[in-house]
C-alpha cells in the first residue's frame, strides 16, 4: 500500500509541474517572449509525455518559433485517436504553414485528410 501511495504521489507531483510549465508557457507567449515559452513547453511534455494537452502545447510552441511541428501533432493523435482537437490543431497548423508559404507535397496525410478527420470525431 506504501509503494502504491509513493508511485500515486510522484505521478501527481509530475502532472502539477507539467500544469504549472503549462500555464507558464502560455503566460510568456502572451508576453511574447517565444523563447522561454517554447522551453517551459518542453518543460511540460517532458513532465508529462502521455498527455496529448501537453504534446499540442509543444507543437504549437514550436510552430510559433518556426520550428518542425509534425511528429508532435502525429504523437498527439495517437495519444487521444477519438478526439477532434488534436486533427483539428494540427490541420490548423498545415494552414498557417500554407499560408506562410512553407507547404510541402510530401505531407502525410493531406492537409484535408487532417480537417476530415476531426470532422468524424466531432461534426459540428
Amino acid at each position: 500500500a506504501t509503494l502504491v501511495f509513493l508511485l500515486c504521489a510522484v505521478w501527481m507531483q509530475r502532472v502539477v509541474g507539467a500544469e504549472d510549465a503549462r500555464r507558464a508557457a502560455f503566460e510568456l507567449a502572451q508576453k511574447g517572449d517565444m523563447a522561454d515559452s517554447l522551453e517551459k513547453a518542453e518543460e511540460a511534455n517532458s513532465l508529462d509525455s502521455q498527455s496529448a494537452r501537453m504534446t499540442l502545447l509543444l507543437a504549437g510552441a514550436k510552430d510559433r518559433a518556426g520550428q518542425d511541428s509534425e511528429s508532435l501533432y502525429k504523437r498527439a493523435t495517437q495519444l487521444q485517436p477519438t478526439s477532434a482537437i488534436p486533427w483539428h490543431r494540427w490541420g490548423q497548423s498545415r494552414i498557417e504553414r500554407e499560408k506562410a508559404g512553407q507547404v510541402s507535397t510530401q505531407w502525410n496525410p493531406p492537409t484535408l485528410q487532417l480537417l476530415d478527420e476531426a470532422l468524424k470525431r466531432d461534426p459540428l
